[in-house]
């Protein structure tokens, strides 16, 4: 555990330059716009997570620029290890990015005299943080099967297929308002069982995943 832990700090201080007071700075200030315009919090998590998700791509880019991947076999590091360390960077990431968004929006909120309902912001959390997580374990295996350059657009189509799905959903509920009905109706009689599935396929999803960046990477050529 202890050598996946070290390339994280591999990683970390590979984003050292791009963790600016001036970029957390952009961040607080889309944030107060985003919480100013639309009354609410929760929007705003969600735009902070985004931003998170560019720190996970920065390792790629920059190692990809620098020939960091090949210093990586030159210094002994096994590629499983960057592949299971770089899925631990990009938790850590993702769990940094939403405790820094819920003590942002929530420091934002007091500020502006609005409501922070804490339970509500948590659920939200939760929940982006699953989404994003979802995403990039689709995201994640293509960098490492194409690299930085060439997979940056096809890796982002994950991101942009969920806008869509929800577009697509709201013209077809009118159409089908028992069945969607039927189904939220199901889930709220059985909320464990909908958590305990979502946990498992969370789990399934990143095992995949981890196991095809194993696969790519070992075939990638520096």
């Amino acid at each position: 555990m202890k050598q996946y832990l070290n390339f994280v700090k591999l990683d970390l201080i590979t984003i050292k330059p791009y963790v600016t007071i001036k970029n957390f700075i952009i961040f607080g200030l889309s944030a107060a716009f985003v919480i100013y315009s639309t009354k609410t919090s929760t929007t705003a998590l969600g735009i902070l997570m985004g931003f998170g998700t560019l720190y996970i791509t920065y390792p790629f880019a920059v190692g990809e620029k620098n020939g960091i991947d090949s210093l990586y076999i030159f210094l002994g590091i096994k590629r499983d290890t960057v592949v299971l360390g770089r899925y631990l960077y990009a938790l850590f990431i993702d769990c940094a990015f939403c405790l820094f968004g819920f003590v942002l929006t929530l420091i934002i909120s007091l500020i502006m005299s609005l409501p922070f309902s804490i339970i509500e912001n948590l659920i939200v959390m939760i929940a982006l943080l699953l989404f994003f997580s979802f995403s990039q374990f689709i995201q994640i295996p293509i960098y490492f099967k194409n690299g930085y350059t060439k997979a940056k657009l096809s890796a982002y189509i994950p991101f942009l297929m969920i806008p869509l799905v929800v577009v697509i959903l709201g013209q077809l509920y009118p159409q089908f308002t028992q069945a969607f009905d039927s189904i939220i109706s199901w889930i709220s009689i059985n909320p464990v069982l909908v958590i305990a599935l979502i946990i498992v396929s969370w789990f399934i999803f990143m095992y995949i995943s981890i196991r095809l960046s194993q696969k790519f990477y070992q075939k990638r050529e520096f």
